[in-house]
């Protein structure tokens, strides 16, 4: 009973940001904040804190990088992991609009959303980033609603900028 005690106690260490630095570098959080921002099936991870915890590293010299680095490589992660999200929404939205509605899928959620996106989309893709849940989806929706790439990508990069730089430099 204690190994299995243990081994559950090794996969836990996924939760914490301070292991995943630890053991995994500059390389884990770079991907981590890419499958946060852009892969549906992420939304758990905890980038906040992952973040800040990195900022932390960067400052008491865990990580072997100037913040410098750091900043520019996860803002890259950013904008990559929203640039996936929006490819795969551009891809499967079409797929949606085709379809009938159902008990759990109606048209008119994905109107609505485009009416949403030309009026507030900036603020979802900007301070969204914020928002675990709305962080990983808003590009998917702006991809599904077919946001215009040169709006979608001047939104992204400016969140991404703001988002990382606060919560990196504030640790």
């Amino acid at each position: 009973m204690p190994d299995v005690i243990h081994i559950l106690q090794s996969l836990l260490i996924i939760f914490d940001p301070e292991s995943l630095i630890n053991y995994g570098g500059l390389l884990i959080v770079f991907l981590l904040v890419y499958a946060s921002t852009g892969l549906f099936f992420c939304f758990f991870i905890p980038s906040g804190a992952i973040l800040f915890t990195s900022g932390i590293y960067t400052a008491t010299g865990g990580l072997q990088y100037d913040i410098f680095t750091v900043c520019s490589l996860l803002i890259l992660a950013s904008i990559l992991g929203n640039l996936t999200g929006y490819w795969f929404g551009w891809k499967t939205g079409p797929l949606l609009y085709s379809r009938k509605d159902s008990r759990f899928f109606k048209k008119q959620h994905l109107k609505t959303a485009e009416t949403f996106y030309i009026k507030y989309g900036w603020m979802a893709l900007t301070v969204g980033l914020y928002l675990p849940i709305i962080r990983t989806f808003a590009s998917i929706v702006a991809g599904m609603v077919r946001l215009s790439f040169q709006r979608f990508m001047l939104l992204t990069i400016t969140g991404s900028v703001v988002w990382i730089l606060s919560f990196v430099l504030a640790g």
